[in-house]
């Protein structure tokens, strides 16, 4: 890596097609115990912990909340728009500004950001007519920067960012910025499909995609620059399909 990537240590944990790698950890004096309930009966996606302390798992079949002792499970209902918005939960965030935390969830079908009195979620979905919605329904991962801005990859719809300031009012309709693969400007974005995001110290995000490579957006000029191979390696195969990025300095 040179210029201004020499400057900061890439973890990426990349898929590329006939690379595999083994790891046979250590496993003496190593316990698990299994939670009984819902959570030792459903296929887990997401994990993390709200402001409250309650382990919040994200599922294939609803989003579980549990205290410790018990949980309470969050599915979809076709007749309550208050409801999830759909019962396969992909990933999960917390969100922290001065007015409290908030706790997103992204699904299959649309994100939802949960409130805590009511127990319901607000809904947030592509909608083909408004260009300021979100990009596409599939959302594979969220993170937030450190603006507390929420950033989302999608399946399909690429990148999109929904602006701290956008999230005060349950009853306002947010404004999402999106970030489209756009095959005639190579500061786009190298794939709609975004599986993985992180921010580092200089405040540029680095984003795995499929079929895009490695990927560093620029908050200053709001660009992205590409790193789909590695030519100053010999024998080095082109970086297509990145699934985690950790970024740090």
């Amino acid at each position: 890596m040179t210029g201004s990537i020499s400057k900061t240590i890439l973890s990426v944990v990349a898929l590329i097609v006939g690379i595999g790698t083994n790891v046979f950890p250590q496993t003496e004096d190593v316990r698990f115990e299994l939670i009984p309930g819902e959570l030792s009966r459903r296929s887990i996606r997401a994990i993390t912990q709200d402001d409250r302390g309650f382990l919040c798992v994200g599922t294939s079949s609803g989003l579980i909340r549990y205290d410790g002792y018990s949980s309470i499970v969050f599915e979809h209902h076709p007749a309550d728009s208050t409801s999830l918005s759909d019962n396969i939960v992909t990933t999960l965030m917390v969100t922290h500004r001065k007015q409290g935390a908030t706790l997103w969830i992204g699904t299959g079908n649309g994100l939802n950001r949960f409130d805590p009195e009511q127990e319901t979620f607000v809904q947030y979905k592509h909608d083909p007519n408004n260009p300021r919605s979100l990009s596409h329904n599939y959302i594979k991962v969220l993170m937030a920067d450190r603006h507390e801005n929420l950033w989302i990859g999608t399946v399909g719809g690429g990148l999109c960012r929904l602006n701290a300031g956008e999230i005060e009012s349950a009853d306002k309709q947010p404004t999402f910025v999106r970030y489209i693969h756009d095959p005639d400007d190579p500061a786009s974005i190298g794939s709609n499909s975004v599986l993985a995001i992180s921010e580092d110290n200089d405040g540029s995000l680095w984003i795995g995609t499929t079929g895009g490579g490695l990927n560093r957006f620029v908050p200053a000029t709001e660009s992205f620059i590409r790193y789909p191979e590695q030519p100053d390696t010999q024998g080095s195969r082109p970086l297509k399909n990145v699934s985690a990025v950790l970024a740090s300095s």
